[in-house]
């Protein structure tokens, strides 16, 4: 059975001996299409992710400059201050992409897979998923579709046979969204602006869901609760940008959302 769920997540604020590393690093893989991995990367900025580092083929350093751009190499996955991956948006499904997701799921750190990266687990296997470490899928229906079958009448039942499948947590996006847990929870969020349904916001989502991952044992979050403050800081911003939204449009009320946190 699935539980609804509204209440805004509960924050943790910065102390004064915070910084930049205890206060969640995030890694952002990209690909060809740069748009993506941008807006993936300054959401995670913007949801209060303190180090954001975006790693792809041709970095083209360009605002915010607060964001670290580098050239991608595998050895960045080494790094054990990074809290959180993000890989999908942006990246292409073709050898080097998936060598770029397979190198993602050997690391002991928490990844969101989202396009690009659902994809390759067509190539890689759904064994690629089983870790000790927090594994999340955030495909929208016809991402669903394709990697594990018709949702049919009860997406609640398909998402959490999905997260028993994969082993990972399963948001399934669309008007009714659901979070599926590996060990049995299952979330429903309240419907989200309609307005959301343009392209990029999803890109904006992974990069939200990785801060909160990068943020988990600061406020407190199991992976489940990470993932739902990830969607609830997402609706919320959309709310406070208003109709007729761009992705973009996103990067700026994410502030507000969290800071109304």
């Amino acid at each position: 059975m699935s539980t609804p769920t509204s209440e805004p997540p509960a924050l943790r604020p910065p102390e004064a001996g915070s910084n930049k590393y205890s206060r969640g690093k995030v890694l952002v893989i990209g690909g060809t299409m740069a748009g993506a991995a941008h807006l993936c990367a300054q959401a995670a900025m913007r949801s209060g992710a303190s180090y954001v580092e975006l790693a792809t083929e041709d970095p083209q350093i360009q605002p915010p400059y607060a964001m670290v751009q580098r050239s991608w190499n595998a050895d960045l996955l080494k790094d054990d201050r990074v809290g959180a991956i993000a890989i999908g948006p942006g990246l292409e499904d073709d050898a080097f992409g998936r060598k770029k997701v397979e190198a993602a799921l050997a690391s002991e750190t928490a990844v969101v897979l989202d396009a690009g990266a659902l994809t390759t687990l067509l190539s890689i296997g759904l064994t690629a998923l089983k870790s000790d470490h927090p594994r999340v899928l955030t495909p929208h229906e016809d991402e669903f579709a394709r990697l594990f079958g018709e949702i049919g009448g009860d997406r609640a039942a398909a998402a959490l046979h999905a997260a028993k499948q994969s082993g990972a947590t399963v948001l399934l996006k669309g008007s009714a969204t659901v979070i599926a847990s590996p060990d049995g929870r299952v979330l429903t969020m309240p419907p989200a602006s309609p307005w959301l349904a343009t392209a990029g916001t999803g890109d904006v989502l992974t990069g939200v869901i990785a801060t909160m991952l990068a943020q988990a044992a600061w406020h407190g979050f199991d992976t489940l609760e990470a993932v739902r403050s990830g969607c609830w800081f997402h609706a919320r911003a959309a709310e406070l940008a208003g109709p007729a939204l761009i992705a973009d449009d996103l990067l700026w009320s994410l502030k507000r959302a969290v800071a109304k946190a």
